[in-house]
């Protein structure tokens, strides 16, 4: 209204309010006014002009003033299409005729939060040498508020923030700048603002309010924690200033092959009768949540889609320990897909990737194997490795395990895992549910945990403890073991080094009571009575929930387990006060205040990191469960609003951001080598070298500090392509996944340092990168002079090129070979089958693949479609070739691939061969092993060069005629099924090889799960498992 008033000026006064026709002022009384003193103007003795003249005046008159109208109306229109958000009626708002259901007040908003990308540690592996080099993809805060439309005072903000969680400190850096935008902000408070994160490992520390945390990223960074508030705020701005009437509705979809349990042997501990009402299929067998929720925001307006919010449980450990740029992880990855793939739609829309019951889940879909040279899996019970018998060696391994990329691949595979099924619900409206009811409700509490007592539901008296930290948490998780001697699901103090006993005790010896209390963890730090010299890490903890119509969310300030979600989920829904038939709910998280982990009794009990994760006791699941019951009334459709805030009836947590510690080092200068200049080119692209779409270009420059300015919604380098005019335009930055900004320095006296920028063209969409087109990369960066200030610079190199590279153009586009499967049939004839039916046969019986010596089953990374093909008849029964020419690549290249089965003596091999028309390869690109134990193992590799492939190195374990593992692979590994073996000459019949093109960079396109239902359906299969060291393991002894 203040905006409208502004504009309007003294107009204001003729305008009346127009609520029958949806809002907006009409200018009714100006055309009377205007006759009236037209005619008030006229003098007596001219009335008596003659008849034709008067009619000629009037007719003038009448066009003028209709004239008036009609302008005054288009202003007005104009006036109305830039401000309507912010002062049309909701209550009257006009809706798309193609939405039903109930209309709610909604607004989205998406702000930058990235903090210094550079000289911080990074937040969640808790390892103080894991600081961050550079910056994979820009963080971000997206705001979603959803409010009743009849009363607009009842409304809430769910944040979603690229960071590991939601904290203390930010939240009340948010609420305080909030309160200063002005009265229509006072709306937003304690008891209607989440503030959640997606809990990425791979973003800058710093921030949280604890001195725990801030232990390995010495202490507090002002500079990450002020992004984070502005970022956020920005946000919630945004969404405040786009609110408009509009529609939710929501839905759940399955998603396989991104997550699964890392605490097997705990959650085996809950009740068999419990788990078996969520084991419902072999590919959902209840060990971890497989349901996506997605709530779908959408405009009355104009129907457009404004903004998706889903949760799904996976930890944002794709990326791993050893990972130093900063990204969002895996849920960063598909929110920038989904909001990529509606671009062009509406290029505000916002996708947000909430976290749910986060606690005992991992991408790490491979499971935990031991890289201590015994290859083996980790322990069942413990994460341990049979070497040395410790947990160090223990790591889990996502779906592109192998490539050297510190988990990028499996990153960005398991950000599309959760994208893809997302957005074909988004796409399908049938399957989605208006939320109905119209009602907006909220409420928060500050509760304090330490010495909090209640009935369980079972009538026993419980208790829950001041915080503690048990032993297995030392030990880490097969995502990211810890350090020393330690060990999950170790109960005894005693079982370790004698050592931290003494260091325990020294830090704080917890009284026999805390002992008592928290039994049976063996208490390693006694954090919650530890205040010197603050609060090491919090005691008072944030219990909310927000209701809109039947969807209920729960906002968890820990990390719950699995079955702890569950059980706390199932409570809100069946509780009285709920109110509805069939609510749906959802646990969102960790949020406000990071507490750790939220375990069941029984799962707490086995002490695995988990269980000795959960802070406050063995009860700490019920009694949140607990309060979280005893505030629900507040969401009855007709109750009351909570109770304020206050300080002098309740205890708040406190706020450590100005007393924080820090002994974070500021940057003191930077300068250029002799002879250089801020932004000169180091390292260019080759000018004659022919990019192909896959290729990684990199250019490096003489940088400075990017701490310097965070460049909050701005970059710190583009992709610049030349558009058909001839000019410049920004393709990509460094909020694109593709685009990697990595800084070292050189001499930290004199003050010297470098920025490489590589453009990971594999990650581009079909048609996005046009054949032939010209494009080039920019560095932006900001100098510190000792005593001068910071100052930006782009780096003119001869005044004729500012900070860029040379031109490149991409100029081929090749196809990939994922997977061949291939059948070793001696002396048996083949069966000619023609290519129109190779999709077919990829899915057919196992008695009709047999049929055949070589199925191969090609897909495009440009066109993201499937293409098969199969073999190419010859007259030898026992050859079978495939060639692959013509098809979508260039005349320039052409691919022979030709799968070999012969016997030759003794041994069997296979041989697979690749020539290229401008000629032979300089270097043999396959290796043939002989077979030892009548196993057959393909090599595809080498440095051939020709003009756009290399193939990574694979191989194929499979069993031999005596049941032994035989066979090491550097890609993926897994055994196959041995029923194709026969004792003799003929060796193993079956295999099945992977290739992936060393070019991409990117991730493999399937995992072993993906194959078992891919090639064979899953009841083919036997048990499938890695049986090699990393591809970086310095123990392999392997050429390639």
């Amino acid at each position: 209204m203040e905006t409208h008033d502004k504009l309007l000026g003294e107009e204001q006064d003729h305008a009346i309010w127009d609520s029958e026709k949806g809002g907006g002022y009409l200018q009714q009384p100006l055309l009377s006014q205007q006759q009236q003193q037209a005619q008030d103007g006229v003098p007596n003795g001219k009335r008596s002009t003659s008849r034709r003249i008067y009619y000629r005046s009037i007719i003038a008159y009448l066009t003028s003033i209709l004239g008036a109208i009609i302008l005054g109306a288009a202003l007005l229109r104009l006036l109305a299409a830039e401000n309507t958000r912010k002062w049309t009626s909701w209550t009257t708002s006009t809706s798309h005729t193609s939405l039903t259901g109930d209309q709610y007040l909604l607004g989205v908003g998406k702000s930058d939060i990235t903090g210094p990308v550079v000289e911080i540690n990074l937040m969640g592996y808790a390892d103080p040498k894991q600081v961050g080099s550079g910056l994979r993809q820009r963080l971000y805060s997206r705001a979603f508020i959803v409010g009743n439309i009849d009363n607009p005072s009842d409304r809430f903000v769910y944040l979603v923030l690229d960071t590991q969680s939601g904290d203390t400190a930010i939240r009340y850096g948010i609420l305080n700048t909030l309160s200063t935008l002005g009265p229509e902000y006072k709306v937003y408070g304690h008891h209607n603002v989440a503030v959640t994160g997606t809990h990425s490992h791979a973003g800058p520390a710093g921030w949280l309010n604890y001195l725990l945390p801030q232990i390995t990223s010495k202490g507090f960074d002002h500079q990450g924690y002020q992004a984070i508030v502005d970022g956020a705020v920005e946000s919630i701005r945004k969404a405040h200033e786009s609110l408009a009437p509009g529609y939710l509705s929501v839905g759940t979809t399955k998603v396989f092959g991104a997550n699964i349990n890392r605490s097997l042997f705990a959650y085996l501990a809950n009740p068999e009768a419990e788990r078996a009402r969520y084991n419902t299929s072999l590919e959902d067998d209840g060990s971890v949540e497989k349901d996506l929720t997605l709530l779908k925001f959408q405009r009355a307006s104009d129907g457009k889609d404004i903004g998706v919010l889903t949760w799904f449980p996976v930890h944002g450990t794709s990326l791993l320990g050893n990972n130093t740029l900063v990204a969002g992880d895996n849920k960063g990855v598909a929110a920038y897909l989904f909001e990529k793939s509606l671009r062009e739609e509406n290029p505000d829309f916002v996708a947000g990737f909430s976290q749910a019951s986060v606690g005992d889940t991992s991408p790490n879909v491979l499971g935990a194997w031991c890289e201590d040279g015994s290859g083996e899996m980790c322990s069942f019970e413990n994460s341990t490795c049979p070497v040395d018998g410790k947990s160090q060696a223990c790591h889990g391994r996502g779906p592109g395990f192998g490539v050297p990329d510190n988990g990028a691949s499996s990153c960005y595979e398991i950000g599309r895992r959760q994208f893809e099924p997302a957005k074909r619900l988004f796409d399908a409206a049938g399957d989605l549910k208006p939320v109905r009811g119209g009602w907006v409700k909220s409420f928060h509490k500050f509760h304090h945990m330490s010495g909090y007592e209640f009935a369980l539901p079972d009538g026993r008296k419980a208790r829950t403890c001041p915080a503690a930290l048990g032993y297995s948490f030392a030990a880490g998780t097969s995502d990211g073991p810890g350090a020393f001697d330690f060990k999950q699901h170790d109960g005894n103090e005693n079982t370790t080094s004698p050592v931290w006993k003494v260091v325990s005790r020294f830090l704080k010896d917890a009284s026999e009571e805390q002992r008592r209390c928290h039994w049976p963890k063996p208490i390693l730090l006694d954090v919650g009575e530890m205040e010197r010299p603050y609060l090491w890490t919090p005691n008072i903890v944030d219990v909310q929930v927000f209701r809109v119509g039947q969807f209920f969310i729960v906002v968890s300030p820990g990390e719950a387990t699995t079955m702890a979600g569950r059980r706390w989920k199932e409570a809100v829904a069946g509780h009285a006060d709920a109110g509805e038939d069939d609510p749906m709910v959802v646990l969102g998280g960790p949020a406000n205040s990071y507490t750790h982990y939220i375990t069941t009794e029984e799962e707490y009990g086995i002490q695995r990191y988990e269980g000795a994760s959960t802070l406050y006791g063995p009860h700490t699941l019920a009694a949140y469960i607990n309060v979280t019951l005893s505030l629900l009334s507040y969401l009855s459709p007709d109750s009351p609003a909570p109770p304020p805030h206050d300080q002098k009836s309740m205890a708040f947590p406190p706020d450590n951001t100005n007393r924080s510690l820090s002994f974070i080092p500021s940057v003191v200068m930077d300068n250029a080598p002799l002879f250089k200049s801020f932004g000169d080119v180091l390292a260019d692209v080759e000018e004659d070298t022919p990019y192909i779409i896959g290729d990684v270009v990199k250019v490096r420059f003489v940088g400075a500090n990017p701490r310097n300015n965070l460049r909050l919604g701005q970059t710190y380098a583009a992709v610049e392509k030349l558009g058909k005019d001839g000019e410049w335009e920004r393709f990509r930055d460094d909020g694109d996944w593709g685009l990697v900004f990595e800084w070292k320095r050189t001499s930290e006296l004199m003050g010297w340092s470098e920025v490489q920028v590589g453009w990971d063209t594999a990650v581009e969409g079909e048609g996005e990168i046009e054949k032939g087109s010209a494009y080039r990369i920019r560095y932006y960066g900001d100098k510190k002079g000792l005593l001068d200030g910071v100052e930006a610079f782009e780096g003119l190199l001869g005044q004729s090129r500012a900070c860029s590279s040379s031109l490149f153009s991409p100029t081929q586009r090749p196809l990939y070979l994922h997977i061949l499967r291939f059948n070793a049939l001696y002396k048996e004839k083949r069966a000619d089958v023609p290519p129109s039916h190779c999709h077919e046969l990829r899915e057919s019986q196992q008695s009709e693949l047999n049929s055949m010596n070589v199925v191969a089953y090609l897909t495009s990374t440009a066109q993201n479609r499937q293409t098969s093909l199969c073999h190419h008849p010859e007259s030898d029964p026992y050859t079978a070739s495939l060639v692959w020419c013509g098809l979508v690549l260039p005349a320039c290249l052409c691919f022979f691939f030709s799968a070999v089965v012969r016997r030759d003596g003794d041994p069997w091999f296979l041989k697979i061969g690749m020539v290229r028309e401008r000629g032979k390869p300089k270097n043999p690109i396959i290796t043939v092993d002989r077979l030892e134990s009548f196993v057959y193992r393909a090599r595809i590799g080498g440095r051939s060069e020709p003009c756009c492939c290399k193939m990574m190195v694979v191989s194929v374990p499979t069993w031999d005629t005596r049941g032994e593992k035989a066979t090491r692979s550097l890609c993926l590994w897994f055994w196959a099924r041995s029923s194709g073996c026969e004792v003799g000459d003929e060796g193993v019949r079956e295999g099945v090889i992977l290739v992936v093109s060393s070019k991409t960079g990117g991730p493999f396109l399937h995992s072993i799960a993906g194959l078992r239902t891919e090639i064979q359906g899953p009841r083919d299969w036997e048990h499938l498992s890695p049986t090699h060291p990393r591809i970086n393991d310095s123990s392999s002894k392997d050429p390639f």
